[in-house]
């Protein structure tokens, strides 16, 4: 970089770079290396088109292909603007964090492209209390492959995502952590349902303080570690599961007005699922066919990994469990050790 900034002193260099300055509104040094990107904001492998920064709109039937972090509006501002769409039918390649950034992006579709990759949307959709965008969303694409951070701290329109997530296989770490859910007008979702089964990495649906979501329903077969799988759910009452296969360590860390939390099957519990869940007074189990193992002990685990609350001392916590199952749930490894918090689901009241 320090041979690359002594070629700026010369002549021919500055005016190339004066004449970038001027046409794209650039401010700031440019290197002989990044002359060419501001330039021609963006030449797709294969193709000739040529992209201003004054684009706004990026539909094109050319372009093949969209370099990493190339639209990432905290990257490009001073000589791109921000994107509103982003429609490209032929494109078979975008890179990490390609259209990150950009809070007045609506309307996407890549429809060649099935795993969307690290960070793609990281912050683009409309801050909170921001424009009146309604947020992300995904127009005649169905990718399978959700990365990680792909949606993280941004905004998405949920009536979309809804049709999207029925072909999902894998939700990536931190993909919606800190993101909101809108309508198509805007509005915050209050009660999301997730069809669809797929693994989950860490903080994968841990959508933040500023979610306005008070219900959760996840109606397919979630795999994975899911460690903090649902982190800081903040406003969330009610959690439903169809089927888990571990509901992992910290799962609902942060989660603390959620009242109920009802599983239809789950395989085992991982370490401390409902630490910080302050609220919380019914998880009800539907397990008809087996015991689901604890971990640890919740009753003598130091650290509040399984709780701390009140929940696991019998002041206000149940669990609702199979009536044909009582007796094995309360003889089993660590859940005799709270046996009287266990009741059966014939004896569960709404």
């Amino acid at each position: 970089m320090k041979n690359e900034y002594i070629l700026t002193e010369d002549t021919n260099y500055k005016n190339i770079a004066d004449a970038i300055r001027s046409s794209t509104g650039h401010r700031g040094e440019l290197y002989p290396s990044q002359m060419a990107d501001r330039l021609y904001g963006f030449v797709p492998r294969g193709g000739s088109e040529y992209i201003d920064g004054s684009v706004v709109n990026l539909n094109s039937s050319t372009i093949r292909s969209v370099a990493p972090y190339k639209f990432n509006w905290t990257s490009t501002y001073g000589y791109m603007s921000p994107l509103k769409s982003v429609i490209l039918p032929e494109c078979t390649y975008v890179g990490a964090r390609a259209f990150a950034n950009n809070e007045d992006l609506v309307d996407v579709s890549l429809p060649k492209i099935d795993e969307i990759p690290e960070g793609l949307f990281l912050g683009s959709g409309p801050k909170f209390g921001g424009n009146s965008a309604p947020g992300v969303r995904l127009v005649d694409w169905f990718p399978t492959k959700l990365g990680a951070r792909a949606f993280q701290s941004g905004c998405v329109v949920y009536d979309n995502l809804h049709e999207v997530f029925k072909n999902v296989t894998q939700v990536g770490d931190y993909c919606f952590s800190g993101t909101r859910f809108n309508d198509n007008t805007g509005t915050q979702c209050t009660n999301l349902v997730i069809p669809g089964s797929f693994s989950c990495g860490s903080r994968s649906f841990g959508l933040g303080t500023n979610s306005a979501v008070k219900t959760l329903e996840f109606t397919g077969h979630i795999s994975g570690p899911c460690a903090q799988f649902l982190y800081d759910v903040r406003h969330m009452k009610t959690l439903k599961i169809n089927e888990i296969d571990i509901l992992g360590e910290h799962a609902l860390d942060g989660c603390w007005e959620v009242e109920t939390v009802e599983i239809n099957h789950i395989v085992e519990f991982g370490k401390g699922p409902f630490y910080g869940c302050e609220s919380l007074t019914k998880v009800i189990i539907r397990n008809a066919d087996v015991v689901p193992p604890l971990k640890e002990n919740p009753a003598n685990s130091t650290g509040g990994y399984w709780y701390d609350t009140h929940f696991s001392n019998g002041d206000i916590g149940f669990f609702y469990v199979d009536d044909s199952l009582l007796d094995a749930y309360k003889a089993a490894p660590y859940w005799s050790n709270i046996s009287e918090q266990i009741k059966p689901i014939s004896e569960l009241t709404e």
